[in-house]
C-alpha cells in the first residue's frame, strides 16, 4: 500500500508542474496578443499621421501654386477683360481642385496599402509566435509525461 502511494506522488507533481507551465504559456500568449494589438494600433496611427502630413503638404503646395497662377492671370489681364479673368480663375480652380482630389486619393490609397501591409506582417508574425509557443508547450508537456512515466516504471 505504501509503495503504490510513493509511485503515484512524482507523477502527480509532474502533472501539476505541466499544468502550471501550460497556464504560464497561455498567460504569455495573451500578453503577446495584447502587445501585437497595440503594435498594430500604433502602426496604423503612425501611418495615418504620415498620410495626413503628406496630404497637408500637397494641399499647401497646391494652394501656393493656385495663388501664383491666379496672380499671373491677374497681371496679364486688364481690367476690361475681367469677365474672362473670372472665367479663367474658375477653370483653374476646378482643374486644381481635381488635381488635389486625385493627389489626396492617391495618398490615402498608399497609406491604406502601407497600413494593410504592416498589419498583415504583424499578424503573420504573431500567428507564427503563437504556433511556436503552442508547439513548445506541447513538447514540454510530452517530455514531462515521458519523464514521469520513466520514473514511475523505474520505481
Amino acid at each position: 500500500s505504501k509503495r503504490s502511494k510513493d509511485e503515484e506522488s512524482p507523477k502527480k507533481s509532474d502533472e501539476k508542474e505541466a499544468e502550471a507551465k501550460v497556464k504560464e504559456a497561455d498567460k504569455n500568449l495573451e500578453q503577446a496578443k495584447h502587445v501585437i494589438k497595440s503594435a498594430i494600433a500604433e502602426e496604423e496611427k503612425r501611418l495615418k499621421g504620415q498620410a495626413d502630413a503628406e496630404i497637408a503638404a500637397v494641399q499647401a503646395e497646391v494652394d501656393q501654386e493656385v495663388a501664383a497662377q491666379i496672380k499671373q492671370v491677374e497681371e496679364k489681364l486688364s481690367v476690361d477683360k475681367a469677365s474672362r479673368m473670372t472665367e479663367a480663375k474658375e477653370r483653374l480652380d476646378q482643374a486644381l481642385a481635381q488635381q488635389m482630389k486625385d493627389a489626396k486619393a492617391k495618398l490615402h490609397k498608399e497609406a491604406e496599402d502601407k497600413i494593410k501591409e504592416g498589419r498583415d506582417k504583424i499578424i503573420a508574425d504573431s500567428k507564427q509566435a503563437v504556433l511556436d509557443a503552442k508547439a513548445k508547450a506541447v513538447t514540454d508537456r510530452a517530455e514531462q509525461i515521458q519523464r514521469a512515466e520513466q520514473r514511475w516504471s523505474d520505481a
